[in-house]
């Protein structure tokens, strides 16, 4: 039997019908410089399989917490994460992506690295936004923020925040247009 890394299973030696592991994702998980947008994080990962004629069916369930940047102060935000995820893997004659769910392994090689699967999984869980209530966030760096966009000649909107002037153009050809 090959010898497999600690996110990697090959699949050929697999005798049962069912295959489940716990493994937890802590930093050094997340050290890896791959994985640059999650800087830490305590994850757990409940892998489960089950084999039937020539299909191995995944379903993965995340749980935990991982920390992210604020995208508006920058600063440290630690983030829920409670995800699962679903994959088929068939063996094939060559490796192909069928679609999101299912991946298809050369029957030469049949070890399936869930590795960074795992870590895309988490990072689809995480909003597009990723951002502290406007009240935690760090005040020097919004105060840093304010001053930039003043000397950029921005204006205060209606709710007081500065807005490039750039936009006030393309608001008034859809006032027009209204």
């Amino acid at each position: 039997m090959r010898q497999r890394s600690r996110y990697s299973i090959d699949l050929k030696s697999i005798q049962q019908d069912s295959y489940e592991e716990r493994l937890l994702l802590d930093d050094a998980y997340f050290a890896s410089p791959d994985m640059a947008e999650i800087r830490s994080g305590r994850v757990e990962a409940h892998i489960q399989m089950r084999k039937t004629a020539g299909l191995f069916d995944f379903h993965f369930h995340l749980c935990g917490e991982v920390l992210i940047s604020c995208d508006r102060c920058l600063g440290d935000l630690t983030w829920p994460v409670n995800t699962t995820a679903h994959l088929v893997v068939k063996l094939g004659d060559h490796y192909e992506e069928e679609s999101e769910e299912v991946l298809v392994l050369p029957m030469t090689e049949a070890v399936l690295d869930f590795g960074w699967l795992l870590y895309e999984y988490i990072e689809l869980s995480l909003p597009l936004q990723r951002m502290h209530p406007e009240d935690e966030c760090d005040p020097e760096m919004l105060r840093r923020l304010g001053q930039m966009e003043a000397s950029r000649g921005g204006q205060p909107n209606e709710e007081g925040a500065t807005c490039d002037t750039r936009w006030e153009v393309l608001r008034s050809l859809q006032n027009i247009s209204d």
